[in-house]
């Protein structure tokens, strides 16, 4: 039995994120990337292709490939994102999981963010942040931004997430 996440270490909580994808080849490599790419690592990346009929699954395949933490799932026909979420949770590995879409990217210190707000709030379940719109790779902040980004964006958002689970 592990004991509390809020007396670990950051790096000794296990995570998992889950990528849903249907026909998202022109950002999927984007989505994988930040993902791998975190201040804090996560244990595992699961990718699930839900039936896509472009060129998703190869380009998920090659970067599973090149890293170990990402596993690939394919659904050989569509069936919806609910579907993938589940193949996902079903091979999840992590105590935390977390999500992205394929169309979606996460700033480098998303992780190491969140995390920190699990520990310094052991009663919370459920943690969101505000997105950062963008229409192409050309519009993101530079890494160290990003970070700050995270970190601020989160910190905005957890007393909200807390007050609604306390009201639960």
């Amino acid at each position: 039995v592990q004991p509390p996440l809020a007396s670990r270490p950051q790096d000794s909580i296990r995570t998992t994120c889950i990528v849903t994808c249907y026909n998202y080849e022109r950002f999927v490599r984007s989505a994988l990337q930040s993902a791998l790419s975190q201040s804090l690592p996560f244990e595992e990346i699961i990718v699930i292709d839900d039936g896509s009929t472009d060129s998703s699954w190869p380009i998920i395949q090659s970067l599973a490939e090149q890293d170990g933490r990402i596993k690939a799932i394919r659904h050989t026909q569509n069936a919806g994102q609910l579907a993938a979420f589940e193949s996902g949770f079903a091979a999840a590995q992590g105590e935390i999981i977390f999500f992205l879409d394929a169309d979606d990217v996460y700033s480098r210190g998303y992780h190491e963010a969140a995390l920190s707000v699990y520990k310094s709030s052991p009663n919370c379940t459920f943690l969101y942040c505000n997105p950062f719109h963008f229409t192409n790779e050309n519009e993101l902040p530079p890494p160290a931004q990003q970070t700050r980004n995270a970190r601020s964006e989160i910190s905005a958002c957890q007393s909200s997430a807390l007050s609604f689970f306390d009201a639960l």
